[in-house]
């Protein structure tokens, strides 16, 4: 992300979305997974991010193919690939972007000005629509990542329920945006405004914790604790049986992997306040 990707991610900046942080951590999130197919539900500042971090993964996995092969020296690099994925010849990853822009004001112009400028446009395959008016259900599944940054928190369950089929049933990742809800709360006669986990996420966290150790998806909040709102992400990642949490004790593993029982962990429930 050089210097002219922060220009232009400037000029398609709005203070009031909140994706200023959001949008770097995507970034990282997509070098991490490389994802060859993405959907985006609701577009902006962070679709650039996306987009970018698109392009700079493909870019980086030539390398580590052209590495494989032999055509390039860096040991220490070639020690930490896995030797299948990386020795495939890589293809550059697809953003599939959803946005109707009923309120554009120029916001589409700005942004598509912005990706044409950084020569992103092959990466992207917008369609300009309602998340419900049908375009999700003429997709195919298979996307490594979702990001749904749209609609009110009243629309989120229906927003889950129409991508959580599209992701990747081994290792797919949703991020939502915007999951913690500002109130008013009474303490001691005195209203404060406090921020709390959403009815979405409230009702995820149930679902999982219902499932126990037969949950097929984990999931991570992240907070920005100076935000009253548009500052939080939730991220839910699909688990397949392999990855699913194991019922062997903590002894029991060490001493099959390493030979020895190993520490004892800690309460991690315990109330240390």
């Amino acid at each position: 992300m050089n210097s002219a990707f922060w220009e232009v991610a400037e000029s398609v900046h709005h203070p009031g979305m909140g994706t200023e942080n959001v949008a770097v951590m995507l970034y990282a999130l997509v070098k991490m997974l490389r994802p060859s197919h993405v959907l985006a539900v609701g577009l902006g500042y962070s679709t650039l991010f996306l987009l970018q971090a698109l392009a700079d993964s493909c870019e980086e996995a030539l390398r580590d193919y052209e590495l494989m092969q032999g055509n390039t020296l860096n040991p220490a690099r070639r020690e930490v690939l896995h030797e299948i994925e990386a020795d495939r010849k890589p293809k550059p990853g697809r953003l599939v972007a959803i946005d109707d822009f009923s309120d554009d004001g120029g916001r589409l112009k700005q942004l598509l000005k912005g990706i044409s400028h950084l020569h992103l446009d092959g990466y992207m395959e917008l369609h300009r629509e309602k998340y419900d008016a049908g375009v999700l259900e003429r997709l195919h599944g298979g996307f490594q990542l979702v990001w749904v940054d749209c609609g009110h928190q009243l629309e989120y369950i229906d927003l889950t329920n129409r991508v959580w089929p599209l992701l990747h049933n081994e290792g797919g990742v949703l991020g939502m945006h915007y999951t913690y809800v500002d109130v008013a709360a009474d303490f001691s006669g005195r209203l404060e405004r406090i921020v709390i986990p959403g009815p979405w996420l409230n009702e995820v966290r149930r679902r999982q914790l219902q499932a126990g150790l037969d949950a097929r998806f984990e999931l991570l909040s992240i907070l920005e604790p100076h935000k009253f709102r548009q500052g939080s992400l939730t991220l839910l990642r699909k688990v397949d049986h392999g990855d699913q949490c194991r019922e062997t004790s903590l002894a029991q593993e060490n001493a099959s992997l390493y030979g020895v029982s190993g520490p004892t962990l800690s309460d991690l429930n315990a109330d240390d306040s």
